[in-house]
């Protein structure tokens, strides 16, 4: 065999190998596929907040409302208070250099404070200047929800977790509980990309938000090509992806 012949099967396995990275372990691949969907998940710093907006249109934060202080807290529990609020974020007003987008993971919205939550976060996004339009409220009480829609904020259901571990009679059981709680108004409904094809199934003509942490024990070749389906699907509008300026 000739050192050219050689030569041109090396560098053609290098090729193959850099391919193969790029659509499974490099971040950017993702990009073509979606640039628009691709959303940061978890900005729970402002710090983190200030870099986030530079590379995506859309940012996720967790906020618990404490209604003895009217403010959004910005954390996700059990983790402790960062001392943030939401309206620290709005005051930077990147939102308006970067036509920046809220999804909000309300992580207590209940009965009780629904009411006051509204109207402490319909004041913010007056005082500031956004519009509804571009923030997404989340709830796995959607019932809760119906206030936020009426003031023209998206709003989307989060659904129960790890249904694609449940067996048949436990899975079927709990579709029917995510139906019972769906009402009309509902924008989105999300969940861990995990669960993604366990949802396309049952609710194929429903607009998603999915999130993406980690792959965790999933085979990361199988977990990306989940991903690229997902990034390829119109009936999912946001993919959540780790950020870690």
């Amino acid at each position: 065999m000739s050192r050219t012949i050689i030569f041109s099967i090396g560098l053609i396995v290098l090729v193959i190998g850099f391919l193969c990275w790029l659509l499974f372990f490099s971040g950017s691949a993702l990009e073509p596929f979606g640039r628009d969907k691709i959303w940061a998940h978890r900005v729970n710093q402002l710090a983190k907040y200030k870099e986030a907006i530079k590379q995506f249109p859309g940012i996720e934060l967790d906020i618990v409302y404490k209604p003895g202080e009217d403010i959004f807290d910005v954390t996700h529990p059990p983790a402790l208070s960062n001392n943030l609020n939401l309206e620290m974020y709005y005051l930077k007003g990147y939102h308006h250099e970067y036509n920046i987008k809220y999804w909000l993971d309300f992580k207590n919205l209940n009965h009780e404070n629904a009411g006051d939550a509204l109207n402490r976060l319909t004041y913010l996004t007056r005082e500031y200047l956004l519009s509804p339009d571009n923030i997404i409220v989340e709830s796995n009480e959607p019932e809760n929800l119906a206030g936020f829609k009426h003031e023209k904020f998206k709003i989307s259901y989060y659904l129960p977790q790890k249904l694609s571990t449940m067996e048949e009679v436990e899975l079927e059981k709990r579709i029917k509980d995510i139906r019972d709680k769906f009402h009309p108004g509902i924008d989105y409904i999300s969940t861990d990309f995990r669960d993604y094809d366990i949802i396309n199934k049952y609710f194929p003509r429903h607009q998603k938000l999915i999130w993406f942490t980690g792959y965790r024990h999933m085979n990361r070749v199988r977990a990306r090509l989940l991903l690229y389906k997902i990034l390829r699907d119109e009936k999912v509008d946001v993919l959540l992806m780790p950020f870690n300026p």
